[in-house]
């Protein structure tokens, strides 16, 4: 029983670990393609934390609640350093999310986009068929 808990405890120790890491390197990221990179290796299906929800299953049934606990602590602490950076980022871009961001020194698009609908290119078609044929239209 002795070596059930201790693996508990190891196990929440490394995830007390893994959730200042997680601070450090919220703090540090720079730009948004960074900070998407760090939320999918935290919190991503395939992320970190989602794999010690998996290894939870392996735990004896009573120290289940205990790591389920901290894990979700972690994960809320996890998000809440991903929503600060990200609000971080994005004041020092001046407030532009690059969803937002234009950049007006690009030139215009060569082409117009559209086509014309497809029954006026058939009435098209049928004038000039006409205006062929002699008829004035």
């Amino acid at each position: 029983m002795s070596g059930a808990w201790g693996k508990s405890d190891m196990m929440i120790e490394e995830i007390k670990r893994i959730q200042e890491k997680s601070q450090d390197e919220f703090a540090s990221a720079v730009g948004h393609k960074e900070l998407e990179q760090l939320r999918t290796k935290y919190l991503g299906k395939r992320g970190i934390l989602a794999s010690f929800l998996k290894r939870i299953g392996t735990l004896d049934s009573e120290l289940r609640p205990a790591a389920g606990k901290a894990v979700n602590d972690a994960k809320r602490a996890v998000v809440s350093f991903f929503e600060e950076a990200k609000s971080r980022i994005e004041s020092s871009a001046g407030g532009k999310s690059p969803a937002t961001f234009f950049d007006y020194t690009l030139p215009p698009y060569p082409f117009p986009k559209g086509f014309l609908h497809p029954c006026t290119l058939v009435m098209d078609e049928i004038l000039d068929i006409f205006m062929e044929m002699g008829f004035e239209v």
